[in-house]
C-alpha cells in the first residue's frame, strides 16, 4: 500500500505543477488579449498539451486510487477469512501462534526437516576419519 500511496502523492505533485502551468498559460492568453496583442499559435499548442497532461494525470491518479481501494478490500476479506479459520480450528491457532523455526537440536516436531543432510553427514564422517 505504501507504494500506491507514494504513486498517488507523486501524481498529486505533478498534477498541481501542471495545473499551475495551465493557469499561467491561460493568464498569459488573457493578458495578451486584453492588451490587444496577437496570441501565438504556440501558446494555444502549449495550453492543449498541458490540458492533455492534466487529464492524463487525473486519470492515472484515479486508477491508482481504485487500485488502493481494491487492495484495502482484499486485505479486509483476508482478515475475515483468517478470523474464520482461527474460529474453526482454535487449537491449531494456538499451536501456530507460538511457531518458531527449528533449531538444529530440536527437529522432532517438524516432519521432513533434517538438521543435517545425508551428504553433509557423510562428508563430516570422512573428514573425521583423517584425524
Amino acid at each position: 500500500m505504501a507504494l500506491i500511496n507514494a504513486r498517488i502523492a507523486t501524481y498529486n505533485v505533478q498534477l498541481k505543477s501542471s495545473q499551475n502551468t495551465l493557469d499561467d498559460l491561460k493568464k498569459e492568453v488573457d493578458d495578451r488579449s486584453k492588451g490587444g496583442r496577437k496570441i501565438p499559435q504556440s501558446l494555444y499548442d502549449d495550453i492543449s498539451l498541458t490540458e492533455a497532461r492534466v487529464t492524463r494525470l487525473q486519470s492515472e491518479r484515479a486508477k491508482s486510487e481504485e487500485e488502493l481501494m481494491a487492495m484495502k478490500a482484499r486485505f479486509e476479506d483476508d482478515k475475515i477469512l483468517y478470523r474464520k479459520i482461527i474460529v474453526l480450528n482454535p487449537a491449531d491457532a494456538e499451536k501456530n501462534s507460538a511457531f518458531s523455526y527449528p533449531d538444529s537440536d530440536d527437529a522432532s516436531g517438524y516432519p521432513g526437516y533434517r538438521a543435517e543432510s545425508k551428504r553433509a553427514k557423510k562428508a563430516r564422517s570422512r573428514y573425521n576419519n583423517f584425524d
